[in-house]
Parts: structure tokens; sequence; C-alpha cells
């Protein structure tokens, strides 16, 4: 035997301050993603951009120069 549950629904009015808070949260909704998609890209430009300057610096290459003490002469070096 099976019984049927059977539920009416009633339309009630909506509280004109709920409304505003669900279009309010749904605004703030809409606002989170589209800054969660530019934080994306700005990561985007920023991987991009340290992976051009780990090739440059990769490039570069260590010139040794005399250190000069201050008297315009330079020290020596001991090792």
């Amino acid at each position: 035997m099976t019984e049927e549950v059977t539920t009416e629904t009633t339309e009630q009015p909506v509280d004109p301050q709920l409304q505003q808070r669900i279009a309010y949260t749904e605004t703030l909704q809409q606002e989170i993603q589209n800054l969660r998609e530019q934080m994306a890209q700005l990561q985007y430009q920023l991987d991009i951009r340290v992976t051009a300057l780990v090739g440059y610096q990769s490039t570069l290459e260590v010139i040794e120069e005399p250190v000069l003490n201050g008297k315009g002469e330079e020290d020596e070096v001991v090792g």
C-alpha cells in the first residue's frame, strides 16, 4: 500500500527587503566572479613576465670588477 502525499503551495507575498537582499547578494556574487577572472588574468600576465625575466637573467654574464676601498685604490684580495 502506498500513500500519496500531496502538498498545496500557495503564493505568499515576498518581503521587499528580502528581495532586495537577494538581489544584492546576486550582485556581490557576480562582482566576486569578475574579480576572480581579473585575478586569473593578472596571474597569467605575471607568469609570462616572470618567465621572460628568468630567461633574460639566464643570458646575463657575471663580470667581476675590482672593489675600490674608498681611497680610489683597489683592495687587495686575500684568499
